[in-house]
């Protein structure tokens, strides 16, 4: 019998199959479907976090700022739902496979990137007493 995750871990784990499946995409999708009118959407779908945009936002900013020498393409990104002051985290992880090398049982953390309600990035890395500073 398998232990019931609570609500944020179901989340992460989630982001964390859409980020590995969204590796093997190759660039012949096909075209996305029209989005459905304002009127059809449901509400709940305006308050549920952007995990992908967080994502796509961490992987822009440690493209952009060099946060790292390993290749996007060998991290993975565990996105944590809102904090009650509205922010967000992405912890970046090492992916180890066979393209990317290292112990497949093993994906250490390399850093966080934390977003706010206005959109400010901040971030850990290589910060030795872990403490965050905002990226420009």
């Amino acid at each position: 019998m398998m232990p019931r995750l609570h609500e944020a871990g179901q989340h992460a784990l989630l982001i964390f199959i859409a980020t590995f499946a969204a590796c093997t995409r190759t660039d012949t999708a096909p075209a996305p479907k029209p989005a459905a009118p304002a009127s059809a959407q449901a509400p709940a779908a305006a308050t549920q976090p952007d995990y992908q945009a967080a994502v796509e936002r961490a992987r822009t900013a440690i493209e952009n700022n060099k946060l790292t020498a390993l290749s996007t393409r060998c991290l993975s990104f565990i996105v944590s739902p809102p904090n009650p002051e509205g922010r967000t985290v992405v912890d970046v992880h090492e992916k180890h496979d066979a393209a990317c090398g290292g112990d497949p049982a093993t994906s250490p953390r390399v850093l966080s990137i934390e977003i706010d309600r206005s959109g400010a990035l901040y971030t850990d890395a290589n910060s030795p007493g872990g403490e965050r500073v905002r990226l420009k």
